[in-house]
């Protein structure tokens, strides 16, 4: 495994992101891109949670792209009030990282508390398998983490569960700190039953909270890993 710093130009070239690239040993045509939480309550590429799927997603041979939002460590711009800056940032990040390993990788994204609802508005790229991985989705907190656009994230994960050829799992804890569980499970629910369409499942982890601290993220790396020996 080898890494290095990036920088990613986005917005046309006025905003700089500062990333960091992993390469496998054994280097695949695989890419996944990873999206941290809130920035504004300290997110940041360096997350505990990124830290531990990194590796996960290194031994299947993914080649994983880390990086700051807008405002973060060396990224430069600045935080928007309901995403719409960082949901752009994120498609170009994508394609920033297929000009390095070619049109045809297969491709992942994550997102982790706010970086799944980033996450969950990048669509499906023709005819390339594209997957989407979104943990502790904070849906009892979306309206205001998202300054009263909360239907516009829920119309868009729906629409993903239903778009054919959609590979989605969700990951949360029974015990997570900002969503209380009826509430996920309901969430969960409703994204079953929206995914006619495509591949969609999700796991509820028992004692998990909303950080994945101890034998909780090591569930997690479990049911990631088992997700990714299946593609």
């Amino acid at each position: 495994m080898s890494s290095r710093l990036v920088s990613i130009p986005v917005a046309g070239g006025s905003i700089a992101l500062e990333g960091a690239l992993f390469t496998p040993a054994e280097p695949g045509r695989k890419l996944a891109v990873m999206c941290h939480p809130w920035s504004w309550l300290g997110g940041s590429m360096d997350d505990y949670v990124l830290h531990l799927l990194t590796p996960v997603f290194l031994r299947h041979s993914y080649a994983v792209l880390r990086y700051n939002s807008r405002g973060v460590g060396s990224s430069t711009g600045r935080a928007t009030l309901r995403g719409e800056g960082e949901v752009a940032d994120l498609r170009e990040v994508v394609q920033w990282g297929i000009g390095l390993l070619g049109e045809e990788a297969e491709r992942v994204v994550l997102g982790y508390s706010h970086g799944s609802l980033i996450t969950s508005r990048q669509p499906c790229l023709p005819n390339i398998p594209t997957s989407h991985l979104l943990i502790s989705y904070p849906t009892s907190v979306l309206h205001w983490l998202t300054l009263f656009s909360s239907s516009t994230y829920r119309a868009a994960l729906l629409h993903l569960a239903q778009e054919k050829g959609s590979d989605v799992l969700a990951v949360y804890g029974d015990k997570d700190n900002f969503s209380g569980e009826a509430a996920l499970d309901r969430w969960a629910g409703e994204l079953r039953s929206a995914g006619e369409g495509g591949r969609v499942r999700t796991e509820k982890v028992e004692g998990a909270d909303h950080f994945w601290g101890g034998e909780a993220g090591e569930r997690l790396a479990e049911i990631v890993a088992g997700w990714l020996a299946e593609r």
